[in-house]
Formats: C-alpha cells, sequence, structure tokens
C-alpha cells in the first residue's frame, strides 16, 4: 500500500471509526434508512449482497443458502482493494465511494477498468450533491459530490 499522507489517514480513519460504532444490520449500513423504496432494494439485491467487515461477518448468514455461490469474502478498505484483473463481469458500487479522496477514486476506476472482462460493466450508483460543491460529512468522514464531479473523475 502507499503511504498516505497524514489527511488521508485521518479521513479514512475516521470513516473506520464511523463504520466500526455501527451495528451489523441492515438499518445500520443504510444509516437508519432500511425502509428505502423496495424497487430500489430489489434491483440491487438482483445484482449484489453487502460485503464489508462487521457487515461482512454477517453476509453468509444474510445471503442465506446461496452464500455457497460466493467464491471469496474480501475485507479491505475500498482504496486498498485492487480486482483481479479479468475477473468481474459487473463491478458495482453504491453508496460508497463518498469515502475515497478524489486520488484514491480515480486509481479505483482504473483498477476496475482492468478488472472487468471484456464488455464488462462498472455500475456507479450514489447520491449526489444538488449543488457544483461536493458536501462533506463529519459523521462517517465522507463525500457527496456533484454529478460533472463524478463524470469527471470518471
Amino acid at each position: 500500500m502507499a503511504s498516505e499522507t497524514d489527511d488521508e489517514q485521518k479521513f479514512y480513519g475516521d470513516a473506520k471509526q464511523y463504520w466500526e460504532s455501527i451495528p451489523a444490520t441492515i438499518d445500520g449500513m443504510l444509516g437508519g434508512f432500511a425502509q428505502i423504496s423496495p424497487t430500489d432494494i430489489n434491483g440491487s439485491r438482483a445484482f449484489l449482497r453487502p460485503y464489508l467487515k462487521k457487515f461482512l461477518d454477517k453476509a453468509p448468514e444474510f445471503i442465506g443458502q446461496d452464500a455457497s455461490r460466493v467464491e471469496r469474502f474480501i475485507c479491505c478498505g475500498l482504496q486498498d482493494f485492487v480486482p483481479e484483473a479479468g475477473r468481474y463481469d459487473i463491478i458495482w458500487c453504491q453508496w460508497v465511494l463518498g469515502h475515497l479522496t478524489e486520488p484514491h477514486l480515480m486509481k479505483f476506476f482504473k483498477s476496475c477498468r482492468q478488472g472487468l472482462k471484456s464488455n464488462g460493466l462498472l455500475i456507479v450508483k450514489e447520491n449526489v450533491s444538488g449543488t457544483e460543491e461536493k458536501d462533506f460529512d463529519d459523521d462517517d468522514s465522507s463525500y457527496t459530490r456533484s454529478k460533472d464531479e463524478l463524470t469527471k473523475i470518471m
């Protein structure tokens, strides 16, 4: 792992501390919004299941008998995740990219491109700010970026 600046260590450390304090439940993962639109939830479930430490430990139980179809459960910070080259048909990113700094987000997108099979898809499902400015959330140490900023980074 490349050495991180003090600001990056604080940024990722604050996020880690926040997520360690959150219960390993759907409501905890979704910030108290477990009752989000069923259309949104069902659409996301059709593609992926949640995989995060604390949450990662609960993933097989949540997935149920389909958990045997999951080849690997990977636990690492998204800033350190490098997908295996040419392995994935789909890489789905939902409500997590705000936890990356801009340089790490650009690096992540580049590594995802390498991780996709030919004709693979990178799906990005993120909240966007209503202004051109990104919003910072002190509680979970994350950014909500504008659509234009996300597009530019991509």
